[in-house]
């Protein structure tokens, strides 16, 4: 493999996007705290730490999934066009081979280090990426459910993290698992709107839907009211969160409101950053606040007696 097939390769992995499994840490925080467990740099932090690249790699394994099968979707795309698959730069039997062998030593390294029940929760995360991505089910192409089945990576990333620092086999909460999901579903339906505002703004001759098929029953009002739906659901379902882990989460609920407003006003811009989520680390008011708001709400969930 040539350097420029490296590139290539490594470019369609995706390590920018392996920020979303920060999600892993809330779900190893709730089992830390739910069971009582007592924290020791060279125990939970370390198998939380690699629950988390594991992840990531699972998360990459998906990435080469939805390039081998949006390659002629991209095509369309004013930006992804430019990528390595749509240009011939490299071939999908390379990028099939590599996920598949990453995919395997990922799930021997979880059953050799974790067991069967966070295993099985790894395997879900590209479960869930193949019932996204690959014909003839495709959700991503399903309005509404696009949303639904791609936010669901969320929970399941709860679970991966649950299952990193607990050898018990009880669940999380459902509120815990219904939080992240509606959490989820209300940025992925941020992503959608920045997304076709976008394209209806700067690319007036081109049509979405050729790049995503939904957009053909999507619009910017649709979305909207879809956006307020799953935001409404996430703050109800940290109300009843914090009954189950005591109260005093409620304090951090002002600050949860106030950066749901500011990601409204974030979404609504012309050209919002939330169209390319990697984006969170250009933007510094983005990434500062983001930040911000987890670390808050982790020092709220670690308070807890």
């Amino acid at each position: 493999m040539n350097k420029e097939s490296l590139f290539n390769l490594i470019e369609i992995l995706r390590p920018g996007h392996w920020f979303k499994n920060l999600v892993v840490l809330f779900g190893a925080v709730g089992a830390i705290i739910y069971f009582g467990i007592n924290l020791q740099i060279g125990g939970q932090i370390t198998r939380v730490f690699l629950a988390f690249l594991l992840a990531c790699l699972v998360s990459s394994v998906n990435y080469g999934v939805n390039n081998i099968c949006d390659e002629k979707n991209d095509a369309f795309h004013p930006i992804k066009k430019n990528r390595a698959l749509p240009n011939k730069k490299i071939s999908k039997r390379l990028i099939f081979l590599f996920i598949c062998l990453l995919l395997f030593c990922c799930l021997i390294l979880a059953k050799i280090i974790y067991g069967i029940a966070f295993t099985i929760s790894l395997f879900s995360l590209f479960l869930a990426g193949i019932l996204y991505n690959v014909r003839p089910l495709r959700f991503k192409d399903v309005p509404f459910l696009d949303v639904i089945s791609e936010s669901v990576n969320n929970p399941i990333r709860i679970l991966i993290g649950w299952f990193a620092v607990s050898e018990s086999l009880i669940f999380p909460p459902l509120a815990f698992l219904m939080l992240f999901w509606t959490l989820g579903a209300m940025m992925m339906s941020g992503k959608r709107y920045a997304e076709l505002k976008y394209f209806l703004h700067y690319h007036g001759k081109f049509s979405p839907h050729l790049y995503r098929n939904s957009y053909k029953v999507y619009s910017l009002q649709r979305i909207l009211l879809m956006f307020f739906f799953f935001l409404i659901t996430t703050v109800i379902f940290f109300i009843l969160l914090s009954i189950e882990f005591r109260n005093r989460l409620l304090f951090s609920l002002p600050i949860i409101l106030a950066y749901f407003v500011w990601f409204l006003v974030i979404m609504k811009e012309k050209k919002s950053p939330l169209r390319e989520p990697e984006s969170i680390f250009t933007k510094k008011p983005l990434f500062s606040l983001t930040a911000l708001v987890i670390l808050l709400i982790l020092v709220f969930l670690t308070i807890l007696d």
